[in-house]
């Protein structure tokens, strides 16, 4: 009986050595690097024209020899063409074998977190290991989002409930962050627009969390919302009193991968731009450091 004690007691000792040293592999300043090379790795594999369908009439992506990189992914990520369709499936893939292993890793984690017996440095660890897994199943979800071919369920909806909707969803995070949301609705009366509310939400989402994120210590996040009854538009302007966005950065901002924050993947506003183009709108960015940013975005209405 002793002995079968010894040997419980050795085994546990030794998992512990086990998960200590892959936790200094996987901390948070390696896991940033290794971030930062899947990045990189699915940027390559879109730049370099992996993805490529030869049957007359439908290239997916055109060889590399006969495009610009930049004005070529530019218009990629606004199309609903097939390309689109078969880099999802690539990053489906991708994100398919990740899943897998991140399962195993965060399975392994829980259980010996979840043992009295396991020693309080373990668990410290096990915590971190955790949090870890999570941000990585997040940034994959997001990329999996920004490569989603789009089917569209248009219809004729009043999109002033709209806003009523992203208030309550971030409301509690505002508070937490002592932010204060002002809505600025100048709008006569209900607002027809031909849009797929679910995809106009995310995509109105984005933009307002982006607003929070650059707020962490307070200000004030303005939702204005009013008729261009010339150009026919409902424009709506997100404006925080953030940080603001260096001017050498401002031509990027709405560029896949790219972000100023290192916790943030920089898909939010390149996403937000692909909904809001298929709706047939436009969105501009203005940014003074220490002032704050502003998004404008117009989109058309029926009625």
């Amino acid at each position: 009986m002793e002995k079968e004690n010894h040997t419980t007691g050795s085994d546990l000792w030794t998992k512990r050595l086990e998960f200590e040293r892959f936790v200094r592999k996987t901390r948070e300043d390696r896991l940033d690097e290794q971030i930062s090379r899947l990045r990189q790795k699915i940027e390559s594999l879109l730049s370099e024209g992996s993805v490529y369908d030869s049957a007359p009439g439908k290239t997916v992506l055109p060889p590399p020899q006969e495009r610009e990189t930049k004005k070529w992914f530019e218009g990629f990520i606004t199309s609903e063409a097939d390309g689109m369709i078969a880099v999802h499936e690539l990053v489906f893939g991708i994100n398919h074998q990740l899943k897998g292993a991140l399962s195993v890793i965060g399975s392994g984690a829980q259980y010996w977190l979840n043992q009295k017996k396991s020693p309080p440095e373990l668990k410290k660890y096990l915590e971190v290991v955790l949090k870890n897994v999570k941000r990585i199943e997040t940034i994959l979800e997001e990329v999996s989002a920004f490569t989603r071919p789009y089917q569209l369920q248009k219809k004729e909806q009043d999109i002033q409930g709209l806003f009523d909707q992203i208030h309550s969803l971030i409301r509690e995070r505002a508070n937490n962050s002592g932010v204060n949301i002002i809505i600025e609705d100048k709008t006569p009366g209900p607002v027809i627009i031909l849009m797929d509310r679910d995809l106009l939400l995310e995509a109105f989402l984005n933009l307002v969390i982006n607003a929070l994120e650059a707020m962490p210590h307070g200000g004030d996040l303005t939702i204005k919302v009013e008729l261009d009854t010339g150009e026919r538009k409902l424009n709506i302007i997100i404006k925080d009193t953030g940080e603001g966005i260096p001017e050498e950065y401002l031509k990027d901002v709405f560029a896949p991968f790219f972000t100023t924050r290192p916790r943030n993947f920089g898909l939010g506003l390149p996403l937000a731009r692909r909904i809001i183009k298929v709706h047939e709108g436009t969105i501009t960015l203005t940014s003074e450091q220490r002032i704050g940013t502003e998004v404008k975005v117009a989109l058309p209405y029926v009625g």
